[in-house]
């Protein structure tokens, strides 16, 4: 099953854009069910929607158990929902696939952003961010409570992004060239510096 996101622009919360002249998107997440497979799916979809209306987000449903194989290389995926047992021994180049960390913090699961390559060259700009995308099982909880009947009804989406402006803004500062389609790194890592100089501050999280 697939649910459009295709809600109202955010235009008032003032977010950054896209590169100028990039193409339209159309990109799936894949949510494997269960409040916290599909808040994290349809928040991020909200939260996309808020930075750039020309990027559309759907949520499809996936099995556990095959999301690597559910993720096409030549397609605009992306899932949070891939635990690194999973990981272990994938050749993810040759899937086509591209692996951004760990998207859940403290006491939670560990569940790794895993991406297309043909996202990444799509709308770099998005990948930058999903890879800025980091939940606490407080907010986790907050969003898993909007789920209803597998899905968080648009109403309820469009109000937590309002909410949550905040901590959307927290995480775009740390990536100040996002409309650029890049983030700061830290050393030799391609991986932003998130979570030693941002998670844990009052600021951030709540």
């Amino acid at each position: 099953m697939k649910h459009s996101l295709a809600g109202a622009a955010f235009a008032a919360l003032g977010l950054l854009a896209a590169p100028c002249g990039a193409l339209a998107a159309d990109i799936t997440f894949l949510s494997v069910g269960g409040p916290p497979s599909i808040a994290k799916a349809h928040t991020f979809g909200a939260i996309l929607r808020a930075l750039d209306s020309q990027h559309a987000a759907s949520v499809s449903d996936a099995e556990a158990g095959g999301l690597l194989d559910a993720l096409k290389a030549d397609a605009l995926l992306a899932t949070f929902d891939v635990p690194p047992e999973a990981l272990k021994g994938a050749d993810l180049d040759a899937l086509g696939l591209v692996d951004l960390g760990p998207n859940q913090m403290g006491a939670l699961p560990e569940r790794h952003t895993v991406v297309t390559r043909a996202l990444t060259e799509a709308a770099p700009e998005v990948v930058a961010f999903l890879n800025l995308f980091f939940v606490s099982s407080s907010r986790l909880d907050e969003m898993g409570s909007l789920v209803q009947d597998e899905s968080i009804a648009q109403a309820d989406l469009d109000a937590w992004v309002q909410a949550n402006e905040p901590w959307i803004r927290n995480m775009l500062a740390l990536c100040p060239q996002f409309s650029a389609g890049a983030c700061e790194t830290d050393g030799d890592s391609n991986r932003p510096f998130k979570a030693q100089d941002w998670y844990g501050t009052p600021e951030a999280d709540r």
